[in-house]
């Protein structure tokens, strides 16, 4: 599951990137000139032509600024034909995803005694690590109403985000502790979580 979420992430990050950058280069061609770039060969001579889908048109060398500009469209425009490609397959991924409801997320949320029987699954390695994760605490008292996401049968936190960091840190047995109260000085903050090494217990 963790390798899901994170993946289902990714993709969505880089659906995000390929928009964006296909906006900028639609943007790009748009300043570019009519027509397209057709360089053919004649012996050790290459010609320049511009294309307007029935007829060519010579390009002499004095104008190889046109001819440069006619190369960049014809590289953009494959660039953007290759990130819609990208972006469709994303598509696909991030529809399917989105309709499949974790199977491993609902057995973990629906039962508390099916949670109690899998605890080894998940418990941290050490005696001491799991007596701190389980021992009470005090935690952040502001706005409880929004500890909306639920991340097993009887723990919830604020966030979908701070709920995939949850099932990550648990999936690898590291012990947490959600919105502990932390002394700093004279003040006291609760970070989102509190963490201790798996093995050293630091």
């Amino acid at each position: 599951m963790k390798g899901g979420l994170i993946i289902y992430e990714r993709m969505l990050e880089r659906f995000k990137q390929i928009e964006k950058k296909m906006q900028s280069i639609e943007r790009q061609l748009k300043q570019l000139p009519e027509g397209k770039l057709i360089c053919s060969r004649t012996g050790p001579y290459y010609k320049w032509e511009c294309s307007d889908g029935h007829k060519k048109t010579y390009i002499p060398k004095k104008d190889r600024s046109l001819a440069e500009k006619l190369a960049a469209k014809k590289y953009l425009s494959a660039l953007w034909n290759d990130l819609n490609h990208e972006k469709y397959a994303i598509d696909l991924y991030l529809r399917r995803h989105s309709n499949h409801k974790s199977e491993v997320d609902q057995l973990l949320t629906d039962s508390i005694e099916v949670e109690k029987l899998l605890s080894p699954y998940f418990l941290p390695l050490s005696k001491e690590l799991e007596e701190w994760m389980k021992s009470p605490y005090k935690t952040n008292p502001k706005n409880p109403e929004h500890l909306t996401q639920k991340i097993r049968a009887n723990e919830f936190v604020r966030s979908k985000s701070e709920a995939m960091i949850a099932k990550v840190l648990k999936q690898h047995k590291i012990p947490y502790r959600y919105e502990a109260k932390l002394e700093i000085g004279a003040g006291e903050i609760y970070p989102d979580f509190t963490i201790r090494h798996p093995k050293t217990g630091e």
